[in-house]
């Protein structure tokens, strides 16, 4: 997969474009030219004239014609896999203190050119370490929705398994080929199993990080006392994080974000309740539970969930902290050892997103949560007007915008 420059790719737009005689707005080209970045000529023609066919010109949608190529050939190397971005940031309940580093990262991603011109760095990546099953792989897919990149995961298992010379070969066409289809996310699913297996491969990945600009490492540990020290130095990872069993208020935004999915919430339910009937449930276990309840709400032919649906799935749904309570306990005890940061929070913050002023925040979230409260109790309404802001108080969303100056601030009431 040899893919042509950007330069070329732009030419190889407007020359279409000219061709045709459509107009196309300049910065659409750009994102064009950028998510083309991987693919030759030919495909890059086809995938224009797919378009062109599509609608009569280009459009933001179109797109998703150049992933699906992309995704197409890098799942033929078997070496990549593109991970589709089904989840997002609604998705993941609680962590407040990851999705406010991501949406740090999210606002120099949507503008790097610019970043690069003030000084900011690429940024380089992630370690998210912590017990199966919470959330780890979910905070994964939901910074690539939320940078609008692509997903790649590689195939651990086709350079474990394979000797030196060639495990080092396929490694070397794996991070090569992220690059030709940069900006992505490049995701490394228990990393340590694979340095573990193969340690050998653990310098050469190394040395291509300190010189790596264009992709962003998403990396998921489940044992971190199996991970080498020196990936922990600093110039290889932006942030290290540990993700634990959800304390009860992040039970309680994980139940209903399930709950809601799949429109079984009602006022009726004693959510409270719910959350102290799950502690020592993990994320994946919530889940669990709440689709095993549903399951049983269905078959006895009722309409509307009820908290006994809720201790009989029990029943049937153990929470990790019982099944695994030494697994979970040595991995908290290694994440301890190595200083991750804790993503969550405590109780009750609220993670804050940041964009430019003149950017508007165009996506619904939905109905109001009854966590949202007035903006003087969020921020302090007059802290904020000394110092020129404008309210933007929308109160349909669950999202708050505060322009004040050249920037502006969101906070997330989920």
């Amino acid at each position: 997969m040899e893919g042509s420059t950007k330069d070329e790719i732009k030419s190889l737009i407007e020359t279409f474009i000219k061709d045709l005689d459509i107009h196309v707005p300049a910065k659409l080209i750009d994102e064009f030219a950028a998510a083309f970045r991987g693919l030759d000529e030919p495909r890059i023609m086809e995938v224009l004239n797919r378009a062109y066919e599509n609608g009569g010109s280009l459009e933001m949608e179109d797109k998703r014609l150049i992933l699906e190529e992309k995704a197409r050939l890098i799942n033929e190397t078997g070496l990549l896999e593109v991970i589709p971005a089904v989840e997002s940031m609604d998705d993941l309940g609680g962590l407040e203190e990851f999705k406010e580093w991501l949406y740090r990262k999210e606002f120099i991603f949507k503008q790097l050119e610019k970043a690069r011109q003030f000084g900011v760095s690429n940024p380089r990546g992630l370690l998210l370490a912590g017990a199966p099953g919470c959330g780890k792989s979910l905070g994964v897919k939901a910074a690539a929705d939320l940078f609008d990149v692509p997903l790649v995961r590689l195939n651990v298992a086709r350079l474990s398994g394979q000797d030196q010379a060639q495990g080092e070969s396929n490694l070397k066409k794996a991070l090569e080929l992220s690059e030709m289809i940069s900006p992505c996310i490049l995701w490394i699913d228990e990393m340590e199993i694979l340095f573990a297996s193969a340690p050998h491969l653990s310098g050469p990945f190394l040395t291509w990080m300190q010189e790596n600009t264009e992709v962003f490492i998403a990396a998921t540990i489940n044992d971190s006392e199996k991970l080498p020290d020196r990936f922990l130095r600093t110039g290889f990872f932006d942030h290290g994080f540990s993700v634990d069993l959800p304390h009860k208020e992040e039970r309680r935004k994980i139940l209903e974000i399930h709950l809601r999915k799949r429109k079984k919430w009602n006022r009726n339910l004693d959510i409270p309740l719910l959350v102290t009937m799950t502690e020592g449930y993990s994320g994946a276990d919530l889940e669990a539970l709440v689709e095993e309840a549903i399951e049983n709400c269905f078959i006895q032919r009722r309409d509307v969930l009820t908290e006994e649906d809720f201790r009989q799935a029990q029943n049937y749904i153990h929470p990790a902290s019982e099944v695994f309570p030494a697994s979970v306990g040595q991995a908290k005890e290694a994440i301890q050892k190595k200083c991750f940061k804790d993503a969550g929070s405590d109780e009750g913050k609220i993670a804050v997103r940041l964009w430019d002023a003149g950017e508007r925040l165009e996506k619904n979230r939905g109905p109001v949560s009854p966590l949202a409260v007035t903006l003087r109790e969020v921020l302090g309404r007059d802290w904020w007007k000394k110092r020129g802001a404008k309210f933007i108080d929308r109160k349909e969303w669950e999202t708050v915008e505060i322009e004040s100056g050249s920037w502006g601030y969101g906070i997330d009431l989920i």
